[in-house]
């Protein structure tokens, strides 16, 4: 069920594409990513991954968005703010960065390698606390 869901996602971020072309769309790795978050206070980190995908870890900071709810134009994200989205590994959030570029917003980034590649390289994961959002340590 959850790769079905995966592939149809896929499929419908490739099919609303438009065709213009967006402004800066890059993919970085962990540790670009990880510099990019230190030094710049105004990235919107945002977690594309599922409920279920974020309960079980995720990037200190980062924000649950429905990869749907972006595929359909269903969420107001700021465009005077970079975004930096992460998905498991980087598929679903490519797809969705690459939307969001052609949508017009000016500066989006996307985590190669999802947070696998991040706890791979040793870099933090917080496991939240579903009923209040605060980080279980």
């Amino acid at each position: 069920m959850r790769y079905t869901c995966i592939t149809l996602c896929t499929l419908v971020v490739m099919l609303l594409l438009p065709l213009c072309a967006g402004a800066e769309f890059r993919t970085v790795n962990p540790g670009e990513a990880q510099k990019l978050l230190e030094t710049r206070g105004d990235i919107m980190l945002l977690d594309v991954r599922t409920p279920e995908e974020h309960e079980q870890g995720t990037i200190p900071g980062s924000t649950l968005v429905s990869v749907w709810d972006i595929a359909y134009n269903r969420v107001q994200l700021p465009k005077n703010r970079p975004l930096m989205l992460f998905c498991a590994t980087g598929a679903r959030s490519f797809l969705a960065g690459q939307l969001l570029d052609k949508r017009g917003y000016p500066e989006v980034y996307n985590l190669s390698g999802g947070i696998a590649d991040w706890y791979r390289q040793g870099l933090p994961v917080v496991i939240e606390n579903s009923s209040n959002g605060a980080p279980i340590k």
